[in-house]
């Protein structure tokens, strides 16, 4: 157990986004992601992180849950979380914690809300996708959290705290909400439903206003940053069917196989505790994110039936080297 007061934490989750489209990674050209660049300037980035499913509901329980879904059971959009989650093991050791989702499919009726004291979600399912007014075409709203997960960070910046965001408009369909709005431009990187115009807006408006707050609220140095994916998608690498429940045709971006462009997910940690700049090579997987995270504040995890393991080792190295990878 680690003395003293421990450091907050904060996870951001980031829907449909692929690691190649992310200028730190493997120096994507089209756009530059420099907020999430910054991070991995400052902190550690994983060169291969496999996600446990496709879907994010799956996905992100075996991100909180540090389990597999024979575990935490959920293998569809209207499962339960049965595994504990970080946010009730924070929780139990005297963490503030709270919530910010955009996708419908992470709220609390699926238990995704377990362990947090405050947990801002849709106010209706409109993730699954709602009709276009006109009958054109299907339009995806999240639940714009920002502007109040940043004030929530002012108001307990004097607490130990542990927040997860999970951002849901870099995802397929969200390009017509964000263009009605004034915040994409029509025709302007407009590949694959406007991908990379939604990952560089993200990159600003989430990750950029989250940098300003570390440096308004002085959190760089008690404070650890997670930034990742919570899968892929296929953007024409393999042949697939048009996207159900479409009134036009539609067959990429999808997120419906065990491809690794669907599985490989960016992954990145800050801490002052860890070397900047390090790149780690080999494999490592979704489930090791919270082992790792207790591991940096001192919270044991031996009575925990985690899947995961701690990477501060691996970190250490430089090198992951001998884990396995499942998903489903």
């Amino acid at each position: 157990m680690a003395t003293g007061k421990r450091k907050n934490v904060i996870l951001i989750s980031v829907d449909e986004i692929r690691p190649d489209h992310l200028s730190c990674y493997y120096g994507y050209e089209t756009i530059k992601t420099n907020n999430i660049d910054k991070i991995a300037k400052e902190g550690v980035l994983f060169e291969t992180c496999i996600s446990a499913a496709c879907l994010t509901a799956v996905c992100m329980s075996s991100v909180l849950c540090a389990n597999y879904p024979n575990k935490h059971t959920v293998r569809g959009p209207f499962s339960h979380i049965q595994s504990k989650t970080i946010a009730e093991i924070l929780k139990e050791c005297g963490y503030k914690t709270a919530g910010f989702v955009g996708n419908g499919l992470l709220g609390a009726r699926h238990g995704f809300a377990a362990g947090f004291g405050h947990y801002d979600e849709p106010k209706e399912d409109t993730s699954w996708g709602s009709w276009h007014p006109e009958g054109k075409e299907v339009f995806y709203e999240g639940n714009w959290w920002i502007d109040r997960m940043l004030d929530w960070l002012r108001k307990n910046r004097s607490s130990t705290f542990f927040m997860w965001g999970h951002y849901f408009e870099t995802h397929e369909g969200a390009e017509h909400v964000l263009l009605r709005k004034g915040v994409l431009k029509e025709g302007v990187l407009s590949d694959f439903s406007y991908k990379d115009a939604k990952i560089k807006y993200m990159d600003g408006e989430l990750v950029g206003r989250l940098l300003k707050a570390f440096d308004e609220l002085n959190l760089w140095e008690d404070t650890i940053l997670v930034v990742m994916g919570d899968h892929g998608t296929n953007l024409g690498e393999h042949p697939a069917r048009p996207v159900p429940h479409r009134p036009y045709e539609l067959t990429y971006p999808q997120h419906t196989s065990l491809y690794d462009v669907d599985l490989k997910i960016f992954l990145i940690i800050m801490d002052k505790n860890l070397p900047e700049g390090r790149r780690v090579e080999g494999m490592v997987r979704s489930v090791d994110v919270v082992p790792t995270l207790l591991d940096l504040v001192g919270v044991s995890t031996d009575e925990l039936d985690f899947d995961g393991t701690t990477l501060v080792p691996i970190i250490a190295k430089g090198k992951a080297q001998g884990l396995s990878a499942y998903a489903e």
